[in-house]
């Protein structure tokens, strides 16, 4: 669903943008009877580990439990690990701008994707992590960049009084009136780019769409989403703790 300007400006900020907010702060300080910038950074460090652990999935989330079951199963805990990292690392780019932890979240997607049999096929090995690394580095790049330009994301374009379609000027604009969006029909998300997506490959445009690769980007699309995701119930869990102990 798009965000009207007038909403994005209004609404209440979520608890993954609390939490890019408290990764910047420069004033980390216990707060005895309010949740703070500090009980939202060790929050997220305890939610990591939780991940990490695969508490989240099994054990009831208790860490504990799962750190002692942690060597029952090493192929699911290596993949555990990987997602708790790299999760951390997504809301350190996306919610706090920490641009200078992209790199890093672009390795582990790779490594976190070597695992998987989509891209099994790919031989050898050491054409398939270079392949991934380049993947990796265009999927995160276009998953952080996922609103449309033309309308920054509401889906709709303001038409000025010439009747020319603009970008939304948001919510000050009285009797402002609006079309869809031309750029993406409405819905809010970037176009994906195909050409520019097989040069960058350095492939063919029609070996790229033989190779299912835009399928594979809407896959690399959903696994960004669901590790980033993981981290949102240990870490309100953690929060919730922390509150009754305050």
């Amino acid at each position: 669903m798009s965000i009207s300007p007038g909403d994005e400006e209004n609404r209440k900020p979520d608890i993954r943008e609390q939490v890019g907010i408290a990764v910047n702060s420069s004033s980390l300080v216990m707060r005895v009877r309010s949740e703070g910038d500090l009980d939202r950074v060790a929050g997220l460090g305890a939610a990591t580990l939780c991940v990490q652990l695969g508490a989240d999935r099994r054990y009831g989330g208790s860490i504990v439990e799962a750190a002692a079951g942690a060597a029952s199963n090493p192929v699911t805990m290596a993949r555990d690990r990987l997602a708790g990292e790299l999760g951390s690392l997504l809301w350190h780019v996306r919610y706090g701008r920490q641009h200078e932890h992209l790199q890093d979240a672009v390795d582990l997607f790779a490594e976190w994707m070597m695992t998987r049999p989509q891209f099994a096929q790919i031989d050898p090995e050491a054409a398939r992590r270079l392949m991934l690394d380049l993947f990796a580095q265009m999927a995160i790049h276009e998953w952080l960049s996922d609103r449309c330009v033309a309308c920054g994301g509401s889906g709709k374009l303001e038409r000025t009084r010439g009747g020319a379609l603009i970008r939304p000027r948001g919510s000050m604009q009285r009797n402002a009136r609006f079309a869809p969006c031309h750029g993406c029909g409405g819905n809010g998300k970037a176009r994906p780019n195909h050409k520019a997506r097989a040069r960058a490959f350095g492939i063919p445009k029609q070996w790229y769409f033989e190779q299912r690769w835009p399928a594979r980007f809407l896959m690399a699309f959903t696994w960004l989403t669901q590790i980033g995701g993981r981290l949102s119930h240990p870490l309100t869990m953690q929060l919730e703790r922390r509150k009754k102990l305050g």
